[in-house]
């Protein structure tokens, strides 16, 4: 017989294993499975929900035996609360469709994504869709992969960036390193890159610590008025080690190609001259005394190019003048198109006839005066026919002044016009050219022969050179010792005729 004490501790101990069992027991989903003979769909029901709202999720998701939907949402009751019930307290999954990945029933949501993933009647192999969880990690992959070439990406673009530094790096060195003994000594590649180291000459000699200026930062007109010119003469100075790249120039007119050298664009690029001002002055001064002075067929040419890239500055000089004339006075349109043709041989006759740029100057403003002051008296023309007309009157008054000999004054050129940098050191260049083969100037030489050139004993050989002239002409007053004239001056020679 057990004691009353044997009895209660017996009860306590019942009790307190009765209490583990129900803190351990762990609430279970409520399963449903549809049609009954045949299951294509199971419903997960999530314990602990009402049971009003388990009976909504068996009558949302209850599939007939074929596998249609046993009715409408409508007929369980209004859309809005059925659904939020059904959403938030289960789930179903297609046991006909397996995830293409781990070949488990993909879990669907509501109807719409049952039947797009298993078909009208539940009942299609999925060859597409994966299970939530696929879908997540195959998410996180494909992220993972984002991630990974955007690294391999971003090291690459540094990578490019760290050997672009080294290369323009290296390439500055060289800019440096270039020197004065590197340039060859021989002819200008053509009469604009002679012009255009004169200008550059000029340009530093008047802003010794700036840089030479870009293509682009001059603007239309440039050095020659031409860019393509001057495009190309820039390039032949630079290939002829005359002149190099500034440490100003901006980093955007640099690139590398597609052989890995580092190239510049020389519209963007600023300039130096190798070895300073000087330096460039005295070669500047040997092509100078060679394009006076030199013989043969090549200096021949040189002259000519010369004499045809100078007159063609001072047309378009005047040109640009008379137009802005026009129009910023007068308020008249441009010459047109169709007589423009006709306005350059009107300014090339008076430029053959010995005119200089300011005298045409002069003409076009005569001309452009006179053709405003007819429109006044004529009530009947306008503005583009005062234009036209322009070109008619100042066409008449060159040929008029070329006849009688008449004299004309030089006007300068307006503030508010822009003109070539190597138009005036082409004038000058092109004047001493003309002033070394002047019949004038020949005859009132007292060192050379009637055609201008002195005899001269070298290495035991009689041989002939071009008289600069260096007595001046009865109408000059004082001798002119520029440096560029002097015969001291040591000659390019012309490899051709050496």
């Amino acid at each position: 017989m057990m004691g009353k004490r044997d009895q209660r501790r017996k009860r306590q101990q019942r009790r307190k294993r009765d209490r583990e069992k129900k803190r351990l027991r762990v609430p279970q989903p409520i399963l449903l499975h549809f049609p009954q003979s045949d299951h294509r769909i199971r419903v997960v029901i999530k314990p602990g929900t009402p049971r009003e709202v388990q009976y909504l999720c068996q009558l949302y998701w209850e599939i007939t035996d074929d596998g249609a939907w046993a009715r409408r949402v409508s007929e369980i009751g209004a859309m809005h609360e059925v659904t939020a019930s059904v959403y938030s307290a289960s789930h179903a999954l297609l046991l006909k469709s397996a995830c293409v990945n781990c070949a488990e029933p993909i879990e669907v949501e509501n109807r719409s994504w049952a039947a797009r993933i298993a078909g009208a009647f539940l009942d299609r192999v999925n060859g597409t869709y994966r299970c939530w969880s696929c879908s997540a990690m195959q998410e996180t992959d494909r992220h993972q992969e984002q991630e990974r070439k955007t690294a391999e990406a971003q090291a690459k673009e540094e990578r490019t960036a760290r050997e672009r530094a080294e290369k323009i790096t290296r390439m500055w060195e060289r800019e440096d390193a270039k020197c004065p003994s590197d340039s060859p000594s021989h002819l200008p590649a053509s009469a604009a890159s002679l012009l255009v180291l004169l200008a550059m000459c000029r340009y530093s000699g008047a802003a010794p610590n700036m840089s030479i200026p870009s293509l682009a930062a001059l603007g239309p007109v440039g050095w020659t008025g031409d860019t393509e010119q001057d495009l190309q003469a820039v390039q032949d100075l630079y290939t002829d080690f005359l002149i190099a790249l500034h440490p100003e120039t901006s980093a955007d007119a640099l690139s590398i190609g597609d052989d890995g050298r580092v190239r510049y664009l020389a519209v963007y690029a600023q300039w130096r001259l190798i070895g300073g001002l000087s330096h460039a002055q005295q070669t500047a001064a040997r092509c100078r005394h060679y394009v006076l002075a030199g013989t043969g067929q090549r200096a021949a040419d040189l002259r000519t190019a010369l004499k045809d890239l100078v007159v063609n500055m001072q047309v378009a000089d005047v040109v640009t003048y008379l137009n802005g004339l026009l129009t910023n006075k007068y308020g008249y349109p441009s010459i047109p198109d169709t007589r423009r043709p006709e306005l350059v041989d009107s300014i090339r006759l008076g430029l053959e006839h010995g005119y200089t740029t300011g005298q045409m100057i002069c003409f076009a403003w005569r001309a452009a005066d006179t053709a405003a002051g007819w429109k006044e008296r004529n009530a009947r023309m306008g503005p583009p026919e005062a234009s036209s007309a322009t070109v008619t009157i100042l066409d008449n008054k060159v040929r008029d002044t070329i006849e009688r000999r008449w004299p004309v004054p030089e006007y300068e050129p307006p503030k508010w016009q822009e003109r070539p940098l190597a138009l005036v050191p082409g004038q000058e260049l092109l004047s001493a050219v003309r002033s070394v083969r002047s019949p004038q100037a020949i005859s009132a030489c007292e060192e050379c022969d009637h055609q201008g050139f002195v005899e001269e004993n070298k290495d035991g050989h009689s041989v002939l050179r071009r008289c600069l002239h260096t007595t001046p002409l009865p109408s000059q007053s004082v001798r002119n010792t520029s440096s560029n004239d002097s015969d001291d001056v040591p000659p390019i020679e012309d490899p051709v005729t050496k």
